[in-house]
């Protein structure tokens, strides 16, 4: 019999309820990086920001571990993806793709009524243009990525990049996803010239700590 930490037990707790909740997103394995990382960071400083919310399963997540002295900011057109292009097209016609239009949250408002907090902040809106500069001043600790495409994947690091504190991490969804080759070449395309290293994790996931 395996002793798990009575942490774990927690966790899948919550999970299981959230899961039977929400359109959560995030395997059971995805879900606990999430809460593994948030908790890693909650020292380091700064805010923390998800750009691809849809039903708030994953903010759920971040909002329940992070430290309550943080702001947590949650962004998304709620309208579905917005810039499906040719570096998303996946060369095998036996392989789902993934289109403009796609995953559009009807029940925003509930999502935004349920994540409702003092220090939780919802952006509705293609990013970086509906943030503009608001983040300018500003400094980060955890920055979660479900975007699915090439070009939001790579804006959205473009964007926080240079805003992470020492220490922050940058985790994002759907990177090794066969459905979602963009996110790859995003992460691959921008890291080349970076110091920091890429760390895949499960089975489409991958983050980066800023050095």
């Amino acid at each position: 019999m395996i002793n798990y930490p009575a942490d774990d037990l927690i966790f899948e707790s919550f999970y299981n309820d959230l899961y039977a909740r929400t359109s959560l997103g995030q395997t059971y394995n995805e879900s606990y990086h999430i809460h593994s990382l948030v908790r890693l960071t909650r020292n380091v400083l700064g805010d923390i920001a998800e750009v691809g919310v849809y039903a708030g399963g994953s903010a759920s997540i971040i909002k329940r571990y992070m430290d309550s002295d943080k702001t947590l900011y949650l962004i998304d057109t709620f309208e579905g993806i917005k810039d499906c292009g040719e570096l998303d097209s996946v060369d095998m016609p036996t392989v789902y793709h993934i289109k403009n239009g796609e995953f559009k949250y009807d029940e925003h408002d509930k999502t935004i009524q349920a994540l409702r907090a003092p220090n939780v902040t919802v952006i509705k809106g293609y990013f970086p243009q509906c943030v503009d500069k608001t983040f300018a001043n500003n400094k980060f600790s955890f920055v979660h990525l479900d975007v699915d495409t090439y070009l939001s994947t790579f804006n959205c690091f473009e964007y926080f990049y240079p805003l992470m504190s020492t220490g922050g991490i940058i985790l994002t969804h759907d990177y090794r996803n066969k459905y979602t080759i963009g996110v790859n070449k995003a992460v691959n395309e921008f890291f080349a010239d970076k110091k920091e290293y890429i760390i895949p994790i499960g089975d489409t996931q991958a983050f980066m700590i800023k050095l």
